[in-house]
């Protein structure tokens, strides 16, 4: 069990490092296999070592992004031009409240499954094509379902409000996809 343990220690001190190192190895590492990957002549050794290198940002990067993604917004928000970007109220908001950018994502996809649902009907009838017919029923029951989740965006603005009714509206969705796999 203490093996085990040191051994824990030794992989998070070798996979789990701080941002800025971490953006000091993955940088170098992914110009280096992106050059021996374009490169016709390169040797043998410069290329193992490129793809033994990326393997290993590779992992550092999806381990320390997290801390990566906090150290960014750390220092954007003290830059000049984000700030003014800030003081737009349509974008402050967008990026400050939850169920806002939801609201705003669910009505893009929305209008896109219906778009692709009256091209698909369209292209169905006109070449009488029981598949693109099919696949109109698709988006239009995916359209179904984000009007549902809009429906109910609109309705309980805060996130977490009413955790039965968004259990409610997650089985309502499934349910719709269940049913588009019939």
């Amino acid at each position: 069990m203490r093996d085990f343990k040191s051994l824990k220690k030794i992989a998070k001190k070798v996979f789990f490092l701080p941002p800025v190192p971490t953006l000091l190895i993955t940088i170098p590492s992914y110009g280096l296999v992106n050059y021996a990957l374009a490169g016709d002549h390169v040797n043998p050794i410069v290329a193992n070592v490129a793809y033994f290198l990326s393997a290993y940002a590779f992992i550092i990067t999806v381990t320390g992004i997290t801390g990566i993604v906090r150290l960014v917004r750390q220092d954007i928000d003290k830059h000049p031009l984000v700030r003014k970007v800030l003081d737009i109220p349509l974008v402050h908001r967008f990026l400050r409240e939850d169920m806002f950018r939801a609201e705003a994502a669910l009505y893009q996809v929305f209008f896109i499954n219906l778009l692709y649902a009256g091209i698909k009907m369209f292209s169905g009838i006109f070449y009488r094509s029981f598949w693109l017919v099919t696949l109109a029923v698709y988006y239009i029951l995916l359209a179904t379902m984000r009007a549902s989740l809009l429906h109910f965006v609109r309705a309980h603005k805060s996130a977490g409000e009413n955790r039965a009714a968004e259990l409610r509206r997650y089985r309502l969705c499934g349910m719709i996809l269940c049913f588009d796999r019939l």
